[in-house]
C-alpha cells in the first residue's frame, strides 16, 4: 500500500438551502480527529438568483402564508443572512473542538465553486437536503456529478444526521479500499466506536486474503474489528448486507465497482447515514 498524503485542509461546503447545525458539529470533529485545519465555503448560488429574475417567481412568506414576487434583493438578504449565521454556527463549533477554521464566501454555480476549491483542500464535506429520502436521493444524485471531477475525499451527510459509529468499510482488497480502512481505524480511534468490515469477495478462497489483510491492519492499530463477508459480490446483495449491519458512517473506495453502483451510492441517502468516498489517486494520511 502506498504512503498516503496528509489531510490539512477539510472543505465544508454550505448553501442557504443544505445546511444545519449538525453540519458544522460534524465537520469541526472531523478536522479535530484528523488534526486538520477547517474552511468553510459559502456558495451564493447564481442559479437562485436567476430564479428570482423570473416574472413567475414567487416567494412564500413564513408568518403570512401570502405569496408575492421573489426579487432579486430578496435572494441577496437571504444569502447575508444565512451567511451570517453559517459564520456564527462554525466559529462555535470549531472552538468547542478546538480546530484552526476559516470562511470563505463566493458568488457562483455551487458545483463549478466546490471543484474549484476542493484543488486546494484534502477532504471535502458536503450536506444532503432535503427532509424526505427522495429529495436526499435526487440530491446524492447531483452530488455524484461533481464527485468525478474532486481530487480528494468526499464526506456526504444528510441532513440532522452526525458522523457516528459503526464504522461500516466495504473492503477489496485494492489500494484506496485499504486507504477507506485506515481512515476508519484513526475516525474510531480517536473518538471511539465499532468498525465492521464486509469483505466484497463470495468465495471463500477470495476471501481468506482479503480477512487475512484486514486482520493485519487491526493488530498494527491494535484495535479490534468485526469481519462479515458478502453471500454474494454484486451491487444488491452488497447494499442489503450493508444496510443489516446499520451503519452510522458508509466508508467507500470512489474506483470500487460496486460502489460506483446505484445501489450503493443511494443507499446512504435513503437510509441516512453519513458516507465518505475515498479516492486512490489522492489518498490522504490518515495517521
Amino acid at each position: 500500500m502506498s504512503v498516503p498524503e496528509p489531510i490539512r485542509r477539510v472543505l465544508l461546503a454550505l448553501d442557504a438551502v443544505a445546511q444545519d447545525a449538525e453540519a458544522f458539529e460534524a465537520a469541526s470533529m472531523l478536522a479535530a480527529r484528523l488534526g486538520a485545519e477547517l474552511e468553510a465555503l459559502f456558495v451564493e448560488d447564481v442559479d437562485l438568483a436567476r430564479l428570482a429574475a423570473l416574472p413567475f417567481a414567487r416567494e412564500l412568506g413564513l408568518s403570512s402564508a401570502s405569496r408575492r414576487p421573489l426579487q432579486h434583493v430578496d435572494v441577496e438578504r437571504v444569502w447575508r443572512v444565512e451567511a451570517l449565521r453559517a459564520r456564527t454556527a462554525l466559529s462555535q463549533a470549531a472552538a468547542r473542538h478546538r480546530v484552526r477554521w476559516s470562511f470563505r464566501v463566493v458568488r457562483g454555480q455551487a458545483g463549478a465553486a466546490l471543484v474549484q476549491r476542493a484543488a486546494r483542500s484534502d477532504l471535502v464535506a458536503v450536506t444532503l437536503g432535503g427532509a424526505a429520502a427522495g429529495s436526499r436521493v435526487s440530491r446524492m444524485a447531483a452530488v455524484e456529478s461533481v464527485l468525478q471531477q474532486l481530487p480528494c475525499p468526499l464526506l456526504v451527510r444528510p441532513v440532522g444526521v452526525a458522523l457516528r459509529a459503526p464504522f461500516v468499510v466495504l473492503y477489496e482488497g485494492t489500494e484506496s479500499s485499504g486507504h477507506a480502512l485506515q481512515l476508519a481505524t484513526r475516525l474510531a480511534r480517536d473518538g471511539g466506536g465499532e468498525i465492521v468490515v464486509l469483505l466484497a469477495a463470495a468465495d471463500p478462497a477470495r476471501q481468506a486474503p482479503l480477512r487475512a489483510q484486514v486482520e493485519d491492519m487491526a493488530a498494527s492499530v491494535g484495535m479490534p474489528i468485526a469481519i462479515h463477508a458478502l453471500a454474494r459480490a454484486e451491487p444488491v446483495a452488497a447494499a442489503a448486507a450493508i444496510r443489516a449491519l446499520r451503519p452510522g458512517t458508509l466508508i467507500l473506495a470512489a474506483d470500487s465497482p460496486l460502489a460506483r453502483a446505484a445501489a450503493l451510492r443511494q443507499l446512504p441517502a435513503a437510509i441516512g447515514c453519513s458516507t465518505l468516498l475515498v479516492r486512490q489517486d489522492r489518498a490522504p494520511d490518515y495517521h
